[in-house]
């Protein structure tokens, strides 16, 4: 496994070059830090979709949907 100074170099190097902006310590930390928290996200929205997928194939006739008792 490659160590953290490392994959932040190489990240700082890839902003670098596909952005032109020159990121201090600080700076990669918080970029690297929301990548992986967007990665994160996508993930766990997938992973919820999936969820609600198999349970909509277990209850063939779906969901009831709760209206409003204001109406």
């Amino acid at each position: 496994m490659r160590n953290n100074e490392d994959l932040f170099f190489k990240f700082k190097k890839a902003f670098r070059e596909d952005y032109g902006l020159e990121l201090n310590s600080e700076q990669v930390k918080e970029a690297a830090g929301n990548l992986v928290d967007f990665f994160y996200l996508l993930w766990k929205f997938d992973r919820e979709d999936k969820e609600k997928a198999k349970q909509m194939e277990v209850k063939k006739d779906g969901y009831r949907i709760p209206y409003p008792r204001s109406l």
